[in-house]
């Protein structure tokens, strides 16, 4: 039974990621996404509390498919260079999903009116800066890195991976980047990086 509840938690929570970037956060409704579903409005927030609560784990959902992998190169014992290219490649292939593009759009329009573009910066971006700081700190223990802040640092690092790609694809310029494309981005990313931190 036990199986069958999380199995349908799951399928409304697809449902409803799939609405909140096809619409936005605004014109989204929980009507919407119980008719999308198939079930009841009802049912929905038995599970859900509110829209808002919705969509925060939308939005965790989303993080965690992206993040886990991200989480998984960050080696303090391994090659620096080679991390941080794994680890680049990583995050701006992410930035660079249809759903990541979708979601920063919507977080962005919904900035000014709602709190849903704080919620999303706090459980993604922020969150991926910190841990990187983190790994950041553990280099400079062993030598890799000159000691600095690792929370600025990380800040610089995103800067530089999105640098090429975050804007184009956001303004609809491009709509996608090939993976030798990604892997050059990254490469001077990289490169730039470790002319100020190594």
């Amino acid at each position: 039974m036990r199986k069958k509840s999380e199995d349908r938690r799951q399928a409304m929570l697809e449902t409803a990621t799939a609405v909140f970037l096809e619409m936005g956060y605004s014109a989204t409704s929980m009507s919407v996404i119980a008719e999308k579903w198939g079930g009841s409005k009802a049912t929905i927030y038995n599970h859900f509390t509110s829209k808002e609560n919705l969509y925060i784990e939308v939005i965790g959902m989303l993080g965690d498919k992206f993040l886990l992998d991200i989480y998984k190169a960050l080696d303090p014992d391994a090659d620096l260079t080679v991390t941080l290219q794994t680890l680049g490649e990583l995050i701006v292939k992410a930035v660079c999903s249809h759903e990541m593009v979708l979601a920063q759009r919507n977080a962005i329009s919904e900035a000014k009116t709602q709190a849903i573009g704080k919620l999303f910066y706090e459980r993604g971006p922020v969150a991926a800066i910190k841990r990187i700081a983190e790994y950041f700190n553990e280099c400079m223990e062993r030598g890799k890195l000159k000691r600095c802040d690792s929370l600025v640092a990380s800040h610089h690092f995103g800067a530089l991976l999105r640098a090429e790609c975050q804007d184009p694809l956001l303004y609809g310029v491009r709509e996608e980047f090939s993976g030798e494309e990604i892997s050059g981005m990254v490469e001077r990313a990289v490169k730039a990086f470790l002319s100020g931190y190594r």
